[in-house]
């Protein structure tokens, strides 16, 4: 009867590291991907500010807002912000003279974006 006690106490030690473990990287994955969440609404945030209270004309803010579009799709992970994300950032990049003039359209974008991403999962 001992021998079985023994035998189980080991299973059950054995079991309960494991399950430790694969909580301990279950969580652990959950802190990584909720600080890319942070991350990236933090840039798109700024972006948005800077489209906000920025002259879009002035190279230097066109630049910081490009930059920081990047930044945001560099850490979204949710494909439809992604993809939006690219695509302003894209426009932002190459056709960024012709796109002061559609400054509207870029706020409504990044809230957008930032609604989209404030909502996911």
């Amino acid at each position: 009867m001992k021998t079985y006690k023994k035998i189980f106490i080991g299973i059950a030690v054995i079991l309960l590291i494991a399950v430790s473990f694969f909580v301990g990287s279950y969580i652990k994955e959950q802190e990584y991907y909720n600080e890319r969440k942070e991350k990236c609404l933090n840039f798109v945030s700024i972006a948005l500010e800077a489209v906000e209270n920025g002259d879009v004309s002035d190279p230097d803010v066109m630049k910081n807002l490009i930059s920081n579009v990047y930044a945001a799709y560099e850490y979204c992970d949710f494909p439809i912000c992604t993809e939006q994300l690219y695509d302003l950032w894209a426009v932002l990049a190459f056709e960024g003279e012709s796109y002061i003039a559609l400054q509207d359209i870029a706020i409504n974008e990044l809230e957008n974006i930032l609604t989209g991403i404030k909502i996911s999962n």
